[in-house]
């Protein structure tokens, strides 16, 4: 019901804006009272701070578990991962804009963690795609060229959205590549100012972020999978397709999920509601927890037998 409201929320405050929607619209609309939603969340205040954070985790999972089309070159893949980001700017940027103007200002402090956690974890997704795709040749440089480029694609972002320029995503991602590309082919005379010593404090977070991050993305895909059956049925219109969410979510959320089942309901899932983009982020992700040393939603097993 929690994660229902933050959903509901989210739409509404999108639409209506912060101050014109009333909690007892967004209680009405999720079939509780106002009181019961008070339950969940001690103010409007406490309710807007939790869908921001829920925004500006669906947006990192959105942009994080993009599914390399393996047939591309490694640059090609970058310029496709760029496209997504800018794509998802446009859909959460606005609620981004929205927060800011109406967050009270002894809610900021939390407001800039709750941002810089989420830089962090970007700051370090940029870092492995520029060395995935440059590889060995930017190793001594590349957290200065990963500010270069973040700070790029912010601009853009800041043009396409806020500023309505004409720009096309595509064009606009082989550009930042183009421009990288000629950037890495002066590179052996960059003197690095962001040494790994500088820096160390990013990268220690990239490792101790990495399970928690996963189990977060996992839940938030739940979440979204949840709310598309939640809008084309009832519980009492398609029972069976509930059930099947049920045993869905047990089965990802698992210490060790059972890949058949997996696939088995996703499948069926996917014929009652659209929803192929979150099972291939969920496939992702079990995946790359599968490849990791920790145990939670560990799939080694299971792949080896």
């Amino acid at each position: 019901m929690k994660d229902k409201i933050i959903v509901e929320a989210l739409k509404q405050f999108s639409r209506e804006g912060y101050y014109a929607t009333s909690v007892q619209t967004i209680a009405v609309n999720c079939g509780i009272s106002k009181a019961s939603l008070y339950k969940y969340f001690s103010s409007k205040d406490d309710l807007l701070m939790q869908v921001f954070d829920y925004n500006l985790k669906q947006m990192f999972i959105r942009t994080t578990t993009y599914k390399a089309d393996e047939s591309l070159s490694k640059k090609e893949q970058l310029v496709d991962k760029i496209v997504l980001e800018l794509d998802v700017a446009k859909d959460h940027r606005p609620f981004a804009n929205l927060v800011f103007q109406a967050i009270p200002q002894k809610k900021t402090s939390e407001i800039m963690i709750m941002v810089k956690r989420t830089k962090a974890l970007l700051m370090n997704w940029h870092f492995t795609s520029l060395r995935d795709a440059y590889g060995e040749e930017v190793k001594d440089y590349i957290w200065d060229l990963v500010v270069m480029f973040q700070g790029t694609l912010r601009e853009y972002s800041h043009l396409m959205v806020d500023d309505h320029k004409p720009l096309h995503s595509k064009e606009v991602a082989q550009q930042v590549v183009d421009m990288i590309d000629c950037v890495v082919q002066r590179g052996g005379h960059l003197s690095p100012l962001l040494t790994k010593e500088v820096m160390h404090d990013y990268e220690q977070f990239r490792e101790e972020e990495t399970v928690a991050s996963i189990e977060e993305q996992v839940r938030e895909c739940c979440v979204q999978i949840r709310h598309q059956v939640e809008q084309k049925w009832t519980r009492k219109q398609k029972q069976q397709v509930f059930a099947a969410l049920d045993h869905f979510e047990k089965e990802v959320m698992a210490k060790e999920p059972k890949l058949y089942l997996f696939e088995a309901l996703g499948r069926y899932l996917t014929s009652e509601v659209p929803i192929s983009i979150e099972l291939d982020r969920l496939r992702k992700l079990i995946e790359i927890n599968g490849n990791s040393p920790n145990d939670h939603l560990d799939v080694t097993k299971e792949k080896k037998e």
